[in-house]
């Protein structure tokens, strides 16, 4: 192998008798109709100065795992999950660790041509697709297959990140192929409380934002730091600096039942809504079989009108409300209805349970 310099670019070159070393550097593959693929020499990673909740563990056992593969073994890496997670990061910290040559595969090549430019690199280098379902969609994914089986004229760590699970079912279970998977969720409460900690100015606003956390359901890295950011910058309470942030409250399951007159608690569902405690629409029509204690033997059922209902909250993720209420009250064949107000009580099941 012999590779030429010009510029910023690499060309790979085929000879039997000269083998240079392609530097441990950053490249983008490219690729012109005249020229066919090369490299192109990318900037080099840059990562935050301080990284929190870094999986020290799984990026050593990757480096680990790999040292002991054999010559031509290909050591394949699934990062799946949110944006701001922590997927590039990881990604980056393995890509600097194997101490390799790392190429960055930005369209979706995957003809023969290309497989033939991968295999003439005999060196060991880290094939890197960032978003991979992004860049090669379902049925590219399966005649990208063909080039990772055909990868064998050196050692090789082919490293994919995704921000949704949209992979093809061919990936699956096939450890020659993508021996590690990992799938990023939310941030821990460890972190969450450790980068509030560093980055929060005003610290009498701590128990605000974890309210605010536990409500939006969802959170990661980029969240979190822009809401600190909008509160530092314009010392606002934490409902002030996320009144105009594009932040989607997620829907999380809550719990719906009431009180009865007898003061005892009567399950009646589960439904999915806004984490926002601030409001939530409830949208149906149950009609759960019960018998009221002051009516004996006789079959009720009621409906909770759609509406959108401000509940009091009375401890944490456990709010109270009043709804008037229609009843269908079934005796002797015969019904009737009427109304009355009764209480609920809604239960939110949230990730962050912080314990203030």
């Amino acid at each position: 192998m012999k590779i030429s310099k010009s510029g910023k670019e690499y060309d790979i070159l085929k000879t039997d008798d000269i083998y240079d070393i392609l530097p441990v550097k950053n490249y983008i593959i490219m690729s012109q109709i005249s020229r066919g693929y090369f490299l192109q020499e990318k900037e080099e990673f840059r990562l935050p100065k301080k990284i929190y909740g870094k999986d020290t563990h799984f990026i050593d056992k990757v480096k680990k795992t790999y040292d002991n593969l054999s010559d031509r073994d290909t050591l394949g890496i699934l990062l799946n999950g949110l944006k701001g997670t922590g997927k590039t990061v990881d990604a980056t910290m393995i890509a600097l660790q194997s101490n390799l040559p790392v190429l960055f595969v930005t369209a979706s090549y995957c003809d023969t041509d290309f497989k033939n430019f991968l295999s003439s690199i005999t060196q060991e280098y880290v094939l890197f697709i960032d978003e991979f379902e992004k860049i090669y969609n379902y049925e590219h994914q399966e005649q990208l297959l063909s080039v990772f089986d055909g990868m064998l004229s050196s050692k090789k760590i082919i490293l994919l990140t995704s921000n949704n699970d949209r992979i093809s079912e061919f990936f699956n279970n096939r450890l020659k192929r993508i021996r590690y998977r990992k799938t990023y969720h939310n941030l821990s409460e460890s972190v969450i409380k450790e980068v509030i900690e560093d980055l929060l100015n005003n610290k009498s606003y701590i128990p605000e934002l974890l309210n605010k956390i536990a409500d939006i359901g969802i959170i990661t890295m980029d969240i979190l730091i822009s809401i600190i950011e909008e509160m530092n910058i314009h010392n606002e309470t934490v409902e002030e600096a996320t009144k105009y942030l594009n932040i989607i409250s997620e829907k999380v399951e809550y719990r719906l039942g009431r009180l009865l007159p007898n003061d005892e608690y009567l399950f009646i569902d589960t439904f999915k809504a806004s984490a926002d405690s601030g409001f939530f629409q409830y949208e149906g029509h149950y009609k759960p079989h019960i018998t009221e204690s002051n009516v004996k033997n006789q079959h009720i059922y009621y409906d909770i009108d759609s509406k959108v209902i401000n509940p009091e909250k009375i401890k944490y993720n456990t709010y109270k409300m009043v709804v008037p209420t229609t009843f269908t009250v079934l005796k002797d064949d015969n019904n009737y209805q009427e109304e009355r107000d009764i209480t609920y009580i809604i239960e939110k099941e949230s990730i962050y349970k912080f314990g203030y």
